[in-house]
């Protein structure tokens, strides 16, 4: 059964859920919806009666309390979604009784700390979206006072989440500035995509994404990354889509795509690269789609895409090119489109691109 008391103004939830309260006529309840009301809090036992629930939508509200014991009778619940609200703490633990769980709204909140035991037993969890909220800490340790909004969680903040396939969007837009420790998604074993867009990353280290065997799709874009350390994705063989996209990356050790055999996307635009070196990019076999738009590039080596015998699409619109080398494109027998636009392309170097034919885009 599906109560629905979206968009009203709510206040309270006292006596809704009671014995002669007004969900005790649709039980066994399943969904309850109280979007865009105008709760402020949710005190403890809120939904006592609601043993079967297994949606909860709160978002959209001005939640900005939340007691320890405010969902603990909701054993069976997968789906809870308090987005959208002033939720500025949450109570360790706050979680422990939800145990079904397996998605978990808290986008758009002002959420600045997540202590490890958060979520401790919430292994059937597969997506978990903590989008623009304030964090800056991870776990119990205090932030490091020369390097601040370090993310330095204990092994077991997130040691349960093993069942997790998508963690879209859970940190992007906060203000996590490094990844610090051995792995702190190590333990991460089926999660498949991580957004870690919109922080302000400067570092990328070796071990920072160890664990996760079967990562698909990982956004880094828009942080301050300037320096990737040589083995930081060595471990993601399953790695299909790579987003570096507005950074500030200048250059690119020469092993850094080493054992990314499964990558068929990687996107660099928008950094401030000059060179393009020789094999750059020569592991990446099964690479289709590369973009590398938006840089600085003034020069791509006669060598540098010659592995990509799956490369479909090469973009280098937008940088400082005077020319380019059509031995660089050679062999490749898939590719249908070069984007060289808006370079500095001299008119004898333009006629030479001409030898491309129409896969060339000026």
């Amino acid at each position: 059964k599906i109560l629905r008391l979206a968009n009203n103004a709510i206040i309270s939830i006292k006596g809704l859920c009671t014995e002669s309260g007004l969900a005790r006529k649709y039980l066994p309840l399943e969904e309850l919806h109280m979007e865009k009301n105008k709760l402020v809090s949710i005190k403890a036992e809120s939904f006592i009666n609601l043993n079967c629930l297994k949606r909860l939508n709160l978002s959209n509200n001005h939640i900005c309390l939340l007691d320890l014991d405010s969902f603990s009778s909701l054993n069976q619940l997968t789906y809870l979604n308090l987005s959208f609200n002033a939720i500025t703490q949450l109570e360790d633990q706050i979680f422990r009784n939800l145990k079904n769980l397996e998605h978990l709204e808290l986008k758009n909140n002002l959420i600045e700390f997540i202590s490890s035991g958060q979520f401790i037993n919430q292994g059937k969890l597969k997506v978990l979206n903590l989008e623009s909220n304030k964090i800056n800490k991870l776990g119990d340790s205090e932030v490091d006072e020369v390097v601040p909004q370090t993310i330095e969680p204990p092994p077991r903040a997130f040691s349960t989440f093993k069942h997790w396939h998508k963690m879209s969007d859970y940190l992007s837009d906060n203000r996590t500035t490094h990844i610090q420790g051995t792995g702190p998604f190590r333990r991460m074993y089926n999660l498949e995509d991580l957004d870690l867009s919109n922080n302000s990353l400067a570092t990328l280290r070796n071990d920072n994404f160890m664990g996760m065997d079967n990562l698909k799709t990982l956004d880094l874009s828009s942080n301050q990354i300037e320096t990737i350390e040589t083995l930081s994705f060595r471990l993601l063989r399953s790695l299909k889509h790579l987003t570096l996209v507005n950074n500030s990356i200048d250059k690119l050790d020469k092993h850094l795509f080493k054992g990314l055999l499964s990558l068929e996307k990687l996107c660099l635009s928008g950094n401030k690269l000059e060179v393009v070196e020789s094999e750059q990019f020569r592991d990446l076999s099964n690479l289709k789609t590369l973009n590398l738009d938006s840089n600085q590039i003034g020069a791509v080596e006669s060598r540098t895409f010659m592995h990509l015998r799956n490369l479909v699409s090469v973009n280098l619109d937008k940088n400082h090119l005077k020319e380019l080398d059509v031995r660089a494109m050679s062999g490749l027998e898939k590719l249908t489109k070069v984007l060289v636009s808006n370079n500095e392309f001299t008119e004898e170097a333009a006629l030479k691109l001409g030898q491309l034919g129409q896969k060339v885009v000026l």
